[in-house]
C-alpha cells in the first residue's frame, strides 16, 4: 500500500469507529482505531524496506563478483546504489532510536535526578554558615551571625573620604 492509502486507511479507522458514552471514551475509542491502523500502516512500511545486514549481504555479494569477473560500470553503480540505500538506512534507523530515548525520557523522566538533588544538598550544606566565631566565641544565632557579616562587608566596602593632591 501507498502512504496515501494507508492514511486514508488510518482515517476510515477513525471516522468508522462508532462508539456511544462520553466524549472522552469516544475520542479514546477513535485513537485506538486509528492506532491499529498506523501500526498496520507501519509493519508493511519496515517490512519493504530491505534490512541493513541484507544491503551489507549484497554489497559483499557484488563485491565478491567484482573481484572474480573484474569491475563494470554496472557492478560499480550497483554497489553506490546499495551504499546510498546503507547510509539511508542507517540514518533512518539512528533517527527511531533517538526518538524513542526522548519518548522514554519523557515517561521515566531523568534518571539522575537523585544524583542532582545529592549534589545540590552537599553545595548547599557547603555553602551554608552554621556557625562563626565572634570575639573568639562560636556564635549559632542566625540574626547574630547575619548582623556580624553585613557589619562586615559594610565596613570593607565603604569608602574612606581622603584629600587627594
Amino acid at each position: 500500500m501507498e502512504d496515501n492509502e494507508m492514511l486514508a486507511d488510518a482515517m476510515k479507522g477513525w471516522h468508522d469507529c462508532n462508539t456511544k458514552g462520553s466524549k472522552g471514551l469516544v475520542l479514546f475509542n477513535k485513537v485506538k482505531a486509528a492506532k491499529l491502523h498506523l501500526k498496520r500502516w507501519v509493519k508493511v512500511k519496515k517490512s519493504g524496506q530491505s534490512s541493513i545486514p541484507n544491503t551489507e549481504k549484497h554489497i559483499g555479494e557484488v563485491e565478491s563478483k567484482a573481484m572474480t569477473e573484474g569491475w563494470t560500470i554496472m557492478l560499480r553503480n550497483e554497489r553506490l546504489r546499495l551504499i546510498s540505500a546503507l547510509w539511508k538506512q542507517i540514518r533512518l534507523e539512528e533517527h527511531q532510536w533517538r526518538h524513542k530515548s526522548r519518548v522514554l525520557w519523557l515517561k521515566d523522566g531523568d534518571r539522575n535526578l537523585k544524583f542532582f538533588h545529592t549534589m545540590y544538598q552537599v553545595k548547599r550544606q557547603k555553602n551554608q554558615i552554621g556557625d562563626l566565631l565572634i570575639d573568639g566565641e562560636p556564635c549559632t544565632d542566625p540574626i547574630t551571625i547575619k548582623d556580624m557579616i553585613y557589619r562586615y562587608f559594610k565596613k570593607q566596602f565603604q569608602q574612606e573620604s581622603w584629600r587627594r593632591p
